[in-house]
């Protein structure tokens, strides 16, 4: 027992006591449960001030084993160091304070505070409810992958253990243990380490292993270590980090599941887990944990979405967690003879326990009729989840500096990291050193952040909210879409596009370059839906452009706030169905004056957000009748028409490629006699190409980025799929053909990257007059080359390629051959770049 006053006195010199507040030590209560460090629950009296009752304050000391110990073992300064680096980006109590002199409390020992709340000792949970254990299982699940996805390096854990080796390590450490525990060997243990060994060398000779990352590992994850919130069951805190290191994250998975296979030779530790035929209401199955843990994980980008997880693994990492256990056990026994075992003279049975647990581990490694066998069926056929994705240029694991502020509503739970900062995982994003030169530490740490949210939130529920299976009412606004809108606003990652170029005087935008944006970009890109998300979708960020660069202030003031903020969108009502829109003066939807009105007739089609049921405006590019002696490009105007108004009829909604893109959608829409006041012309009668040319520049350099992202994703789901399919006995990726479509398609987007960049560039530094050029080979080159990127994914995937629901690939194919056409045809761009080549060719040979 802990002497109170000697550990009053230690409490004062470490601060423990000013800190909070208290004079005086009033009890010490040793917890029952544990056989490892002795932890203590230190009653203190709070400082009296007057006018208040006395009060009371608790922490808890966990110290030591008195007497002899072994080597490296009990490391509370170790355990400490883990707990400070924790806190607060993960639930564990508050560290207080590190006590190093083992002569005064016959051990070293730490203060933290106590965490009020319930442990539940038994995994069946009898006392609470079906939803109450479903409810228990599934946060500890996702606090075990958000565990896993912390960084080490981001909390300053890098070096607590090599990160290599693990599971020889593993193996040696506890082997070794276990022979200093006992007099005569166990049996079962020389078996399960000799099995152990033989399977690690068929587990690090997978060609997949090698791609688990090395993350922080708890080592002792179970439930009874583990606080509740009374009442409610929420988790509150994680305990016990004596065996915490890096190492394979599925070792925490096999050390949970353990408690499923401890049949009744295990005496106390037996639970009616071990028969899945009678496992209570709401509480997991082994396989339904596997899954559970493998969606999160691979959510969270801590498990890459090519790894297969096999029975082998599972076998493995369960059996050596049975092995481990064991070697424990002898431990405590050992100590136990030396009279300084924590629980005392409970630690007696230790031994023979030891023994059934060693038992025990070597029948469910050796027995084939196993249930673990069939635990990682589930994953093989999840091995690449349709819409989850961690990119291949963006590793978790690395050190790096953090990625700069917060995204306030994405920092809770639900990020599911745990509070890591959403940018450190993705800062190692490559960039061509053309435009990583040109990058600000404001702008990487925004593309970290954009990085983070885009694969960490947007990515993981795309389904819902493209919602493809029309589960949620069409041209409606889902719920989560709109939280997630909020997220992005409220974190800053808001109106990206609008550069310092377009807004000199710094009113609208975060002041990034367009090469800076254009990195980020690429980033939205590589999702459908998530542009929109961050308010830099088409064709609202066109027309907050239009207003920036050509609007009147009142037109800005009336406008532009709506836009900005996300409250309202906009379309922009251009191409007609029934003449050839690629030449622009063909367009034959007219305005004309009438007093101090323009009245609009006419037919558009193709008009993309005209369904965002927030439409209201209307950016209307006619035929000005007035205009018709002069020449063809001087006699089109743009008028601003607020939505909904007399005469605007939206027809029907057009499918691309038998795709509606709700909630936006592009429709068909009429104007008959449509009335508007002369103040809703932009810039000037005659002015629309002028607006057109301004307007549909970088417009058209972002739709080529974003398809950059999609393409690059596109090649992922490739390089994935071909890794885990096989045909006539070998697996794709084996497979010549598959080497060149992988091979060709890397060419084709590191092609589209450089030539976005360079335009990019080209509009930073030269203006939009001069990189149209380059802009314009973009837009020839980009959607070709992304169709074809996406072409060959759709290849290597098979019938699972036509599916969107089952690859995304449908809709990311039909959304690069649109743009094909959108913002000008290929032939058009074509032209204009071959008369521009020619007219210098002339120039020079004049």
């Amino acid at each position: 027992m802990v002497d109170a006053r000697q550990l009053q006195t230690c409490l004062f010199e470490m601060g423990v006591m000013e800190e909070e507040d208290c004079v005086a030590v009033t009890g010490v209560e040793k917890f029952e449960y544990g056989q490892s460090n002795p932890t203590f629950k230190v009653w203190m009296e709070k400082r009296q001030r007057q006018g208040e009752s006395r009060r009371t304050h608790a922490i808890v000391v966990r110290k030591q084993p008195g007497g002899k110990l072994l080597k490296s073992a009990h490391d509370m300064d170790r355990e400490y160091r883990i707990l400070r680096a924790l806190y607060p980006h993960y639930p564990v109590a508050k560290p207080l304070g590190y006590h190093s002199r083992r002569e005064d409390l016959d051990g070293t020992f730490y203060a933290m505070q106590y965490i009020d709340g319930v442990v539940f000792t038994d995994p069946t949970l009898p006392d609470l409810t079906s939803t109450q254990r479903k409810h228990v299982y599934t946060q500890l699940i996702d606090a075990l992958s958000s565990l896993h996805a912390l960084s080490p390096a981001s909390i300053g854990l890098a070096d607590l253990s090599p990160h290599s080796g693990f599971e020889t390590r593993q193996i040696r450490r506890w082997y070794k243990q276990y022979q200093l525990s006992v007099d005569t060997p166990s049996s079962d243990m020389e078996w399960m380490h000799d099995w152990l060994e033989e399977s690690k060398a068929a587990i690090l000779g997978s060609h997949l292993h090698a791609s688990l990352p090395t993350t922080l590992v708890h080592g002792d994850f179970r439930l009874d270590n583990a606080i509740f919130e009374r009442g409610t069951y929420t988790l509150k805190g994680v305990l016990d980090w004596e065996l915490a290191s890096l190492g394979n994250p599925l070792a925490d998975l096999g050390y949970f599941l353990m408690a499923y296979y401890l049949t009744e030779e295990c005496g106390p530790l037996h639970t009616e887990l071990c028969s899945q035929a009678t496992l209570p209401a709401g509480i997991p199955s082994p396989a339904e944990v596997v899954s559970m843990y493998m969606t999160e994980a691979r959510r969270k980008g801590v498990i890459p979405s090519t790894f297969a997880l096999s029975d082998l693994h599972l076998r493995f990492f369960i059996g050596l967690a049975f092995f481990r256990a064991s070697s424990i056990l002898f431990g405590v026994s050992r100590r136990s003879q030396q009279r300084n075992a924590s629980a005392g003279d409970m630690a007696e049975i230790m031994g023979d326990l030891a023994h059934h647990i060693a038992s025990a581990g070597r029948r469910f490694v050796s027995s084939s009729s196993s249930s673990s066998l069939h635990l990682a069926e589930v994953e093989k056929e999840r091995a690449i989840p349709t819409h989850t994705h961690t990119h291949t240029h963006a590793h978790s694991h690395t050190s790096a500096e953090s990625g700069g502020g917060e995204v306030k509503a994405a920092t809770s739970n639900e990020s599911g990291n745990g509070g890591e900062k959403e940018g450190e995982k993705y800062e190692d994003v490559t960039l061509p050193a053309m435009i990583s030169s040109k990058m600000s530490k404001k702008a990487r740490n925004m593309l970290a952040k954009i990085t983070w949210y885009v694969r960490e939130r947007v990515i993981p529920n795309e389904k819902e909210l493209l919602d493809s299976d029309g589960a949620y009412p069409k041209w409606t606004l889902h719920p989560l879409y709109l939280k997630m809108e909020k997220e992005c606003r409220e974190g800053g990652m808001w109106n990206l596009f609008i550069t310092k170029e377009m807004d000199k005087k710094g009113e609208y935008g975060k002041g990034l370059t367009n090469a800076e944006y254009a990195t980020m970009a690429e980033v939205m890109g590589s999702s459908l839906i998530a542009s929109s998300l961050f308010n830099c979708q088409a064709p609202d960020t066109g027309n907050m452009e239009v207003l920036i660069r050509y609007g009147n202030d009142k037109q800005k003031a009336r406008f532009l706030p709506p836009l900005l903020c996300g409250e309202e969108k906009s379309c922009f009502a251009m191409t007609e169905p029934d003449v050839a829109s690629s030449d622009a003066t063909n367009m034959e939807a007219t305005i004309k004056r009438e007093g101090d009105e323009y009245v609009i007739n006419g037919k558009k089609w193709w008009v993309s957000g005209a369904y965002d049921p927030r439409c209201r405006l209307c950016l209307f590019l006619g035929r000005q009748v007035e205009l018709s002696g002069q020449p063809a490009h001087l006699q089109h105007s743009v008028v601003l028409i607020p939505m909904p108004c007399p005469g605007l009829k939206l027809v029907r909604p057009l499918l691309v490629m038998g795709f509606d893109d709700s909630p936006h959608g592009h429709a068909e829409m009429r104007f008959d006699n449509v009335r508007v006041p002369v103040s809703h012309m932009v810039l000037g009668e005659g002015k629309a190409f002028e607006i057109a040319q301004g307007r549909l520049g970088p417009g058209r350099l972002h739709h080529c980025l974003r398809l950059v992202g999609l393409a690059k994703r596109s090649l992922d789901k490739m390089c994935e799929r071909s890794l885990v399919r096989s045909t006539f006995k070998k697996r794709l990726a084996e497979h010549g053909m598959v080497h060149d479509s992988i091979a060709m398609s890397e060419v084709d987007v590191e092609n589209m990257r450089l030539i976005c960049f360079a335009a990019a560039l080209e509009l930073d530094e030269k203006g939009n007059k001069a990189a149209k050029d380059l802009i314009g080979k973009a837009k020839i080159f980009v959607p070709s080359a992304a169709q074809r990127v996406i072409d060959r994914a759709i290849q290597v995937y098979g019938g699972a390629g036509m599916s969107d629901e089952d690859s995304g690939l449908a809709h990311a194919w039909a959304a690069a051959r649109a743009l094909r056409i959108a913002d000008g045809p290929d032939e058009v761009h074509k032209l204009s770049l071959a008369r521009s080549l020619l007219k210098r060719a002339l120039a020079a040979k004049l």
